[in-house]
């Protein structure tokens, strides 16, 4: 299904190449008894969505506990690549390569990886990439591509930054993690979250920021699976044929509300 509807190379004299350009295949040479007999049994057979054949079968090696709709990857909404939990990949976590990873990157690393890709923004001072000479927001699959990184699923921490409260009107701040409450009882509770005062107009949520000192900290980015996580896991695939699905029902959880014919 994926093959048949390529044409990103028809100007070149042919279709579909064997890269990440369009989908990774390793030629006949990697075949084997149980991929030939795939292949034959299911020969003539095509994925269909509201009537029409699908044209982006996508798939990736794994997702990291749960797929991705094409909407927040790439920006455009499909109807049968939405992102679901995947209950499966897990089931066989202790044998997919780096399935939980991490990578460290310093401000200043991040800052020329910014500069290498034309956004100059001067030094970086967050992982929003504010810099002294603008700022940058970096969406969808950009973000792993930019970063390097194994996978669309991923979560960024460290850094020297906090998050603060500003006091009065000359800058005076109060970080989150040093502010309490106290009840009519006096115990302390400490603060978390959204922060509320109470003022002479009702109540009013006060407003959060991050600082981070320039030049300094690290950022370490955590995630778990590799690829873009659009469509169909490879190792979800997998671990649900060991589990005694069939092709079918592999190919209507991954992809949704299709038809196979």
């Amino acid at each position: 299904t994926y093959a048949v509807c390529q044409t990103k190379h028809r100007a070149q004299g042919f279709d579909i190449c064997a890269t990440t350009h369009c989908q990774v295949y390793q030629g006949t040479a990697a075949s084997g008894a149980n991929s030939d007999a795939a292949v034959d049994q299911t020969a003539g057979e095509f994925l269909y969505y509201s009537g029409r054949l699908v044209q982006e079968a996508v798939y990736y090696s794994s997702n990291g506990g749960a797929s991705e709709d094409s909407l927040n990857v790439w920006g455009n909404d499909v109807g049968y690549l939405k992102g679901k939990i995947d209950p499966y990949e897990g089931k066989i976590a202790s044998i997919i390569p780096r399935y939980n990873w991490s990578t460290t990157f310093t401000a200043s690393e991040l800052t020329t990886l910014l500069n290498n890709r034309g956004y100059g923004i001067g030094n970086v001072y967050s992982v929003t990439f504010t810099g002294t000479s603008g700022s940058k927001t970096v969406s969808r699959e950009a973000c792993r591509t930019l970063l390097n990184l194994r996978s669309q699923r991923f979560t960024i921490g460290g850094g020297t930054g906090e998050n603060i409260y500003s006091v009065n009107d000359t800058g005076e701040s109060v970080a989150l993690g040093s502010m309490s409450a106290i009840d009519s009882s006096g115990k302390r509770s400490a603060l978390s979250g959204n922060v509320y005062v109470i003022t002479s107009n009702g109540t009013s949520q006060l407003e959060q920021r991050t600082t981070t000192s320039s030049g300094s900290g690290s950022f370490v980015i955590s995630g778990s699976g590799y690829g873009h996580n659009v469509g169909m896991s490879q190792w979800g695939a997998y671990s649900m044929a060991n589990l005694g699905y069939s092709y079918r029902d592999i190919l209507q959880f991954y992809y949704t509300d299709v038809s196979i014919r």
